[in-house]
């Protein structure tokens, strides 16, 4: 069984000596209890606390803030989180195979500010670059996302872009279509023999308006006119 040391003079610190019941009795059960890990950073919702300590939500803050004030703790609410910053005085890392685990715990974490308060207690070098590659690895966002955005909104932003993406490209298949019906038509229209001028006023109706459909009987008929009107002057 896993267990968490407690040095013989815990109470003789400045610190711990300073505080209430609760305070002491709180700041014990966070360096042994069996959410804990050996470097002392780690998950703990307050609902946890309560139930094993058998005391209420209130009794529980109060001895936290208590403890946060004289610098012997942090906690992220957010992410529920908690930083005993002197577990490691009681429960040192000794070992290569202590800091290997002590990366993979670090990992797992998802407070910035817990991390970098871990590591100003901390400082080996190889706990250090693991450290700060985890705090970049938060602080790299999921498309737009920035730190501390959480996953369900990380989510949203990816499915927002995504359907930009769909109308973009549906915009640019309904333009694509219609250029191609425009080439199409302009260039069945050559066989009315349309006069220059009038090629050019009616393309550019079409492209300035709505459509080709508007314009066409307008054109079609003025081929038609000069059509009739070449067939009269060819009969006189």
């Amino acid at each position: 069984m896993a267990y968490g040391k407690v040095e013989e003079n815990f109470y003789s610190r400045s610190e711990v000596r300073g505080l209430s019941f609760f305070g002491k009795s709180v700041l014990i059960y966070l360096l042994v209890n069996h959410h804990r890990n050996f470097i002392g950073l780690y998950f703990l919702p307050h609902s946890y606390a309560i139930e094993d300590l058998d005391i209420s939500l209130q009794q529980y803050k109060d001895a936290l803030n208590e403890i946060a004030e004289a610098g012997l703790i942090f906690y992220d609410e957010k992410e529920k989180t908690i930083f005993v910053a002197i577990n490691l005085e009681h429960n040192p890392l000794n070992s290569e195979k202590q800091i290997k685990g002590a990366i993979n715990l670090i990992k797992e974490i998802r407070s910035v500010r817990l991390l970098q308060e871990f590591e100003k207690r901390n400082p080996i070098d190889t706990l250090s670059i693991a450290i700060r590659n985890r705090i970049d690895t938060l602080s790299i966002p999921y498309g737009k996302g920035m730190q501390g955005v959480p996953i369900e909104e990380e989510v949203k932003e990816d499915i927002k872009e995504k359907e930009k993406l769909k109308e973009t490209s549906s915009s640019s298949q309904e333009k694509t279509v219609a250029e191609k019906e425009n080439i199409k038509y302009y260039t069945n229209i050559s066989k009315y023999e349309i006069d220059v001028e009038t090629y050019k006023l009616s393309r550019a109706r079409v492209l300035t308006s709505a459509g080709v459909d508007k314009h066409k009987a307008q054109v079609q008929a003025k081929a038609e006119a000069d059509r009739l009107f070449v067939l009269e002057e060819e009969g006189r």
